[in-house]
């Protein structure tokens, strides 16, 4: 695959098959002429910019020639095919024990014009170009390269026994220019030279220089053009590839600009277009026709008689916790891995909160945890589906109506999961969900509560409106406090419903393509079945922090799962519950919002991989 030409100092000249990386023809093609070498004669800014290729003049992007090549690996993948074939066969050939090779998204094209100097004196480095330190270099000729339009290097670290490199194509100089000076001078030779040089770089030199908090601002193109100088990362100025991968795959490169967020919401013109036709035409805003509107929506989708819009998630709780009538030191089972919020709705109650560990395979409450912990004082039980998950909703049905007990649904998350046909929410007597930020459907906050009881829903109503039977009348036949819902939120929400199906299954491809990437290499849970519906991503590794850390890097949000309740200064108890402590030690949500794309879904897997090789 390659043969090795001359070995001298820190460098090698070796030979590539020319048969079957047509470099020469591609550049031969999109230049239109055999002649590379004379080039010039095509070049429009060659008078003006032979002359100011030098350092803080001129980019050696900003000529005609450069435009061209630069501007035909955008348009189309035939280089890019070409390069990261060529890129494969160094791996094989030079690193053929690395699992994964990084390298440089696209060579930096090399076009020295006569009489132009194009490069000073330097080192790769990051300690004056901000280059890794365990970057490899390579140059691959397109034209010959001779004397005054070759690279001049030293064959080793401050010897100063600087040689003029001599290529011819088909020749690949492998050479160390991190820490070796190298430098062009005036090209004499009346030859236009064109060159590629790239950078390649092992897994375990790329872990110790992304762990730098920064990097010094020496390189003299950063000084001159007053810039800050930034890590150079997988996603952007580099690639990664697996040994074996296709070609294909290969070429899916990351190009990330901004943070993937772990989650955001996702509106689009239709809620604003509505918002605005409602602001225009009713002026009601407060909870009205629009709210009932979304509330029959609701119903239908989920399969509930009926729906009663609130202010939160929490507040769909509170109002299913009090319509029950419970009495002060009653005794409410919910599991210790959830949002802190399903325990202090009880705990604002005056209700007491009995937290039992959750089950091993799904994350949630089982039947067993649910039996062992009921007592004379036990009134209800609130079954949280944790990421959509559950453990025998029929069974866990069957058993609160034996023991007459009243079976409660925190089903924030769960707005599209089902369960043989079934709506997560409506198994209980009453099921709460939540229409925050994050959420599938989202109105910047908001929750309901669903029901098939007419009498709990009537009572429901009423104590969210300050315990009166109707609005505008001061009726007040409960205990009650404002816990209204808003018309402009539902016109928000009536918009976000009509693409609820959509997001539903692009859930379940995110989740599964994560899975896919995942499973091999980190503790990931299988879809529960063809109906489950993922709300976010969750993952099981050691050195959770670190992991953070690293993808915070790469510009990848990522956050701990929730902690064990049983551990927080409110509910602290001496009790292991050994399954929540276990979850909740190791657990990480990955981004996985509607908008994220496969692509960057495979760029997260892959810094994800680099993490636990580092």
């Amino acid at each position: 695959m390659f043969e090795l030409k001359r070995e001298w100092g820190d460098h090698k000249i070796f030979s590539f098959n020319t048969s079957s990386n047509k470099f020469l023809e591609y550049f031969q093609g999109l230049f239109d002429t055999q002649g590379l070498d004379m080039l010039h004669l095509k070049s429009s800014d060659y008078d003006t910019a032979k002359d100011r290729l030098g350092m803080g003049y001129l980019n050696d992007r900003d000529t005609d020639l450069h435009k061209v090549f630069y501007g035909d690996i955008k348009a189309n993948d035939t280089f890019k095919t070409l390069y990261c074939n060529f890129i494969k066969e160094i791996h094989d050939g030079f690193f053929p024990d690395e699992k994964y090779l990084i390298y440089q998204s696209f060579p930096s094209i090399r076009i020295q014009f006569m009489e132009s100097k194009v490069i000073p004196p330097h080192k790769d480095s990051d300690h004056l170009s901000n280059h890794p330190l365990g970057e490899k270099n390579f140059i691959l000729p397109v034209t010959d390269m001779r004397g005054t339009n070759s690279v001049y290097i030293e064959s080793m670290p401050d010897k100063e026994d600087f040689e003029s490199v001599e290529l011819s194509y088909g020749d690949l100089f492998f050479f160390n220019g991190n820490t070796c000076t190298h430098h062009n001078v005036a090209n004499k030779e009346n030859k236009l030279r064109i060159s590629l040089d790239f950078r390649v770089m092992l897994v375990s030199d790329y872990g110790k220089y992304i762990q730098r908090s920064s990097i010094l601002a020496t390189n003299p193109r950063d000084i001159i053009w007053n810039r800050t100088p930034k890590l150079m990362q997988i996603g952007g100025y580099y690639q990664m590839t697996e040994k074996g991968e296709p070609l294909r795959d290969m070429m899916l490169w990351h190009n990330i600009k901004d943070t993937l967020m772990q989650h955001r919401p996702t509106f689009g013109k239709e809620e604003a277009e509505a918002t605005y036709r409602y602001m225009l035409d009713d002026t009601f805003i407060t909870e009205h026709k629009k709210t009932k509107e979304l509330e029959d929506m609701i119903c239908e989708y989920v399969g509930s008689k009926q729906c009663i819009m609130t202010t939160s998630g929490t507040s769909a709780i509170i109002l299913a916790l009090m319509s029950l009538e419970l009495s002060e030191g009653d005794e409410v089972v919910v599991p210790n891995y959830t949002m802190i919020a399903t325990v202090n709705a009880i705990r604002f109650l005056k209700l007491t909160p009995v937290i039992v560990d959750i089950d091993r395979d799904t994350y949630t409450l089982n039947c067993k945890s649910i039996e062992d912990s009921i007592t004379e004082k036990t009134k209800a039980v609130v079954h949280v589906s944790l990421n959509n998950r559950y453990t025998d909703m029929d069974g866990i049905v069957a058993l609160c109506a034996r023991r007459g007990i009243v079976l409660l649904e925190d089903s924030a998350q769960s707005l599209g999961c089902r369960v043989n046909g079934k709506s997560l929410g409506t198994f209980g007597k009453i099921g709460c969900f939540s229409l925050s930020t994050p959420k599938i459907v989202s109105t910047g906050q908001g929750g309901f509560c669903v029901t098939d009881d007419d009498e709990l829903a009537k009572k429901i109503n009423m104590i969210k409106n300050f315990g009166r039977r109707e609005s505008g009348k001061d009726a007040f036949e409960v205990f009650g406090i404002n816990l209204k819902f808003t018309d402009i939120q539902a016109v928000i929400g009536i918009e976000q419903m009509k693409k609820l199906d959509f997001r539903v299954r692009r859930m379940r491809e995110m989740y599964d393509l994560y899975y896919e990437n995942l499973k091999d290499i980190v503790e990931m849970k299988p879809p529960l079945n063809s109906e489950w519906i993922p709300w976010f991503v969750d993952i099981y590794v050691d050195n959770r922090d670190q992991i953070i850390e690293y993808l915070k890097k790469h510009k990848i949000q990522t956050r701990p799962v929730y902690g064990e309740i049983n551990k927080t200064n409110i509910y602290y108890s001496g009790d292991t519950l050994h399954n929540s402590t276990y979850v909740c030690g190791k657990g990480l949500f990955l981004p996985s919002y509607i908008t994220l794309t496969d692509n960057e879904i495979l760029y997260i897997c892959n810094v994800l991989k680099l993490s636990l090789l580092k």
